[in-house]
């Protein structure tokens, strides 16, 4: 065991032992998920959770970018830099929709069994919050394409929020941002 592990587990051993209990749990899901929405892609060497957490890590900003969450996870991984980048490139939209679609299923299914209340905001009807996010023409673009007004925009997501549960049930995303100004 790491000497940064024993730091944290002296420091906060609670929650050391939650992450090493829910990361197992965590991976098993992630993986049916992936099973049960893939639709060109494989499993190969490097598990879909795997790279999940890895990318997660930078996410969250465990790690600063993709190649540190790569050497943090690369026992894990079991490939290459360049495949753990294909798989990252190769993870397609509706396999991220879902993870989210059935991580609210297990949310919703934990508040049921903790007897959890929904919120009742109007009598009868299910309330939702929807929000989006589009980043500006310059982020998130290579350098020399940020002016070429021909270039392509990065996508957008948006975000389906269950006011009643408190969580987000659904996600869209939209990768190719030219094809969603062209039908709108």
């Amino acid at each position: 065991m790491s000497k940064l592990l024993h730091k944290f587990i002296g420091k906060c051993p609670f929650a050391v032992m939650t992450r090493m209990l829910a990361v197992p749990f965590i991976c098993k899901h992630l993986d049916d998920v992936f099973e049960t929405s893939r639709v060109h892609q494989y499993q190969g060497e490097s598990a879909f959770s795997a790279v999940a957490l890895a990318v997660a890590d930078v996410t969250l900003n465990f790690c600063d970018n993709l190649n540190q969450a790569y050497i943090q996870h690369k026992e894990q991984l079991r490939v290459e830099v360049t495949s753990f980048y294909d798989k990252v490139k190769g993870i397609r939209p509706g396999l991220s929709e879902a993870v989210v679609r059935h991580s609210a299923e297990q949310a919703i299914q934990l508040q049921d069994e903790l007897e959890f209340q929904p919120w009742s905001i109007l009598s009868g009807y299910e309330c939702f919050d929807i929000d989006g996010n589009h980043l500006p023409r310059t982020d998130k673009r290579l350098k020399q394409l940020r002016d070429s007004p021909g270039a392509p925009l990065p996508g957008k997501v948006v975000a389906r929020f269950n006011l009643q549960r408190q969580l987000f049930d659904r996600a869209y995303l939209l990768v190719d941002a030219h094809d969603q100004e062209l039908a709108t």
